[in-house]
């Protein structure tokens, strides 16, 4: 199931999508309806980055402006909501950190001891 849901995120088109970085063991790319969030990703993990395909996609997208004129801003890792707030900066804290949680749990032995170590 994992791999249709996948294949089908892949599917969808999004403004800006970034090339895939890998923490540790955990590959993943960032596919967003704002052209910003991709190239921050990018930006941050610079030394990560390779241009092979991804085993996760996180999606960050927004909503179109309530009747107060708020956004609010979603993320996902492949088909399962993370968090919804009404800042992007919210929701792109919630990216890291899930992605370096990604990382550990994705990671055996000894990587994993030092970096719960330094978290």
């Amino acid at each position: 199931m994992g791999d249709r849901i996948r294949a089908r995120l892949r599917s969808q088109d999004f403004a800006a999508t970034s090339r895939t970085f890998n923490l540790l063991g955990f590959s993943a790319c960032v596919r967003s309806d704002a052209d910003l969030v991709p190239e921050l990703v990018e930006l941050l993990w610079a030394p990560l980055l390779s241009d092979m395909e991804p085993e996760h996609v996180f999606t960050v997208t927004q909503t179109p402006p309530d009747f107060n004129g708020i956004v609010t801003w979603h993320l996902h890792l492949d088909a399962l909501h993370v968090v919804s707030a009404p800042a992007l900066s919210i929701v792109l804290s919630h990216l890291l950190w899930e992605a370096n949680r990604q990382a550990l749990e994705n990671t055996p032995g000894h990587a994993l001891l030092h970096s719960a170590a330094v978290t």
